[in-house]
């Protein structure tokens, strides 16, 4: 009898543990894991990742524009697959122009491993692809869509584009088998708005609210007396400036170039982009669920600001 009793509260026990266990498991390490490689590629013209999407057996290379909310297909593109109504939508640009467009509940789209049962997608405005170039360079586009950050949405994921990849992960260790080392990396906050994902960075005249755009090809910030009496030179009748300091969280990355733009002021809670001649050089995790992004850090010359 006793013995009994003794297996029995051993099995309890042994109940119990299991159950602590997978407690720990689920606090540190969170719900189902995932692992998910996406190789890109970088347009040679305009410097921005470009990634292969297959609908209905059809295969579309588009843009992967975190700039932008909701995925988008061109309407001859859209013409070509099945897809259900879903309602109307209206964006705001830089310029302060509204676009309204359809969306459109498309389902079964493959980005290579990765599995969207059922994506919202818009009809692309040529109105705003056409706005969004710099001047003369409009007659140089030739976009099908684009893939919107909606996509990922409540995944983590990693943006490589010096290696060509995007890496959807429940969290950083899962890099390791990729041989990514968190030394070589900082953690940095961000916060995500209506604007997209956005960073608070200390430049030359003050802290500013950048927008995280692998849409564009080059940072962007928004045109002020301050920066535009130090700017030098120009690009695309753009005045570019330059600011010494380029800090993020803790860390100095140096003299980092904009290019002064003038932002409508129907466009608030940002003060420019921070896009592709940025993202080309470090490698990016964004932590969703922990509005943290880890950042690589490569330059040798970079400098925790603790220690100037």
């Amino acid at each position: 009898m006793y013995l009994s009793f003794f297996k029995k509260q051993v099995r309890v026990l042994f109940c119990l543990f299991l159950f602590f266990l997978a407690g720990v498991s689920y606090f540190f390490w969170g719900g189902s894991s995932y692992y998910f490689f996406i190789p890109i590629h970088i347009d040679e013209y305009w410097g921005t990742p470009m990634v292969q999407i297959e609908i209905g057996e059809k295969n579309y290379q588009v843009e992967l524009d975190l700039g932008t909310k909701l995925s988008t297909l061109s309407r001859k593109e859209l013409g070509e697959i099945d897809k259900k109504f879903y309602g109307s939508f209206s964006s705001l640009d830089i310029h302060g122009n509204t676009y309204e467009s359809d969306i459109y509940q498309v389902f079964g789209v493959k980005i290579y491993d990765f599995f969207v049962p059922a994506m919202k997608i818009r009809e692309e405005s040529s109105a705003f692809v056409n706005n969004s170039a710099m001047e003369g360079d409009s007659d140089k586009i030739l976009c099908l869509g684009r893939i919107g950050r909606e996509v990922f949405e409540g995944k983590n994921f990693l943006l490589d584009f010096s290696r060509s990849r995007v890496i959807l992960c429940k969290n950083f260790r899962d890099l390791y088998r990729d041989e990514y080392k968190a030394q070589n990396f900082i953690q940095v906050p961000f916060l995500i708005n209506t604007n997209g994902i956005c960073f608070q960075v200390e430049t030359d005249t003050g802290t500013k609210t950048l927008v995280l755009d692998s849409g564009s090809s080059h940072s962007l910030m928004r045109q002020s007396l301050s920066e535009l009496n130090l700017s030098t030179q120009s690009f695309y009748h753009l005045p570019l400036w330059q600011s010494k300091k380029f800090i993020l969280g803790d860390f100095d990355f140096g003299p980092k170039d904009f290019y002064l733009f003038e932002i409508s002021s129907l466009v608030t809670n940002m003060d420019g982009i921070l896009g592709m001649d940025f993202l080309k050089e470090h490698a990016v995790y964004l932590d969703i669920g922990r509005s943290v992004a880890y950042i690589e850090f490569i330059s040798v010359s970079n400098i925790p600001v603790s220690s100037i």
